[in-house]
C-alpha cells in the first residue's frame, strides 16, 4: 500500500470498486498518505485486506484541494471526500484505533467492515466515530473489544452489528455501556465472554430478529433477559456451559418447534444449548447423547 501510485491510472474516476490485498503473511507496514483515493470520485466499494495499517491518517478519504488554491483556504476544515463510498472494508490490518473524523469523508457510507484488526473500543465511542447517518451494516468482529459505548445519536439507521470474536462479558438494557441499538435486527455476539444478559437488555429492540450467542460462557438464561422483540426471535445458544434446572423450563413452552439440542459433553450437570429459534424460543434434550 507504501508504493501504490493511482495517478499514473487513467479515469480512475470511472472505477466503481476497489480491492488492495498485502501478501499473505506480510510484515510490512502500511503508511498510506491523506487524500490516496482522491481521484476515486465516483467509488461505490473499497477494500483493504491484509495490509498492516499502525495508524490511518484522518483525511485518508478525502478529496484534497491543492493547498495553493482559494477552495483549500476557504474549506480545509471540510474538505470533500469520497461521497458515493457506500462499503468500506480495512481488515486484517492489525489496526489499533480509527481517527475520530475519518468517516466524515463518507457520508453515504452503508457498510463498514473492521474485522480482525486489534481495535479496543475504550478510547473512543461509537459517538466518536461519527458513523454516517446511512450506515445500516457494522462489522468489528475478531477484536479485542471488552466494551461498546452506545449514543443514540451516533446508530440510528444501524440494522446489523457483527462483533464476534471480541471479548464481552455482559449485555445490559439501560445506561450506555454495553447497550446494543435499539435499531438493530440482526446481532452476532458468539465467541465473546458472555456470562451475564441483563433482564430486560431487549426490551427496547422491537425489530430485533436473529441474536448469536454460540461459544459463550452463559450458565443460565432467563426468559426476561430476551424478551421485547416483536418479531419471531431466532437465537443461537450452542457452546455454553448452561446448568441444567428448572430455571431454564421456559425454554421447553414454544409455538414454533425447530432442530435443537441440550447435550452432555460430559456426565455432569453441564448441558449445551444448540440453536433456539422462536418468539418464545425452547429447547429439546438429545437423550441419546
Amino acid at each position: 500500500l507504501n508504493s501504490t501510485n493511482f495517478r499514473s491510472l487513467r479515469h480512475a474516476e470511472r472505477v466503481r470498486t476497489l480491492t488492495i490485498r498485502c501478501p499473505h503473511f506480510s510484515k510490512k507496514k502500511s503508511t498510506p498518505p491523506p487524500g490516496l483515493f482522491q481521484d476515486f470520485r465516483n467509488l461505490d466499494r473499497l477494500e483493504i485486506d491484509r495490509c498492516v495499517l499502525t495508524s490511518l491518517p484522518t483525511a485518508l478519504l478525502s478529496v484534497c484541494l491543492h493547498p495553493g488554491s482559494i477552495f483549500h483556504k476557504l474549506f480545509r476544515e471540510h474538505l470533500p471526500g469520497l461521497t458515493k463510498l457506500y462499503s468500506l472494508i480495512i481488515k486484517n490490518a492489525k489496526l489499533p484505533s480509527i481517527p475520530d473524523e475519518l468517516l466524515r469523508y463518507t457520508p453515504n457510507l452503508m457498510t463498514l467492515d473492521l474485522s480482525g484488526n486489534a481495535l479496543r473500543i475504550e478510547p473512543y465511542t461509537l459517538r466518536s466515530l461519527q458513523l454516517p447517518e446511512r450506515l445500516t451494516d457494522l462489522s468489528l468482529r475478531n477484536n479485542y473489544i471488552t466494551t461498546i459505548h452506545y449514543a443514540p445519536e451516533s446508530a440510528r439507521s444501524l440494522h446489523r452489528i457483527d462483533l464476534a470474536g471480541n471479548q464481552l462479558d455482559f449485555i445490559v438494557g439501560s445506561g450506555s455501556v454495553n447497550m446494543l441499538p435499539p435499531s438493530l435486527k440482526q446481532v452476532d455476539l458468539s465467541r465473546n465472554r458472555i456470562t451475564f444478559i441483563q433482564e430486560g437488555a431487549l426490551g427496547h429492540m422491537k425489530e430485533l430478529a436473529l441474536l448469536d450467542l454460540k461459544s459463550n460462557l452463559l450458565t443460565e438464561l432467563k426468559e426476561s433477559s430476551v424478551s421485547g422483540p416483536q418479531n419471531q426471535l431466532r437465537m443461537f445458544l450452542e457452546g455454553n456451559p448452561f446448568q441444567c434446572h428448572c430455571g431454564l423450563r421456559w425454554l421447553f413452552h414454544v409455538k414454533t418447534k425447530v432442530q435443537t439440542g441440550c447435550t452432555s459433553r460430559t456426565r455432569s450437570a453441564h448441558s449445551y444449548l444448540h440453536t433456539v429459534v422462536g418468539r418464545q424460543p425452547s429447547v429439546k434434550f438429545d437423550r441419546s447423547r
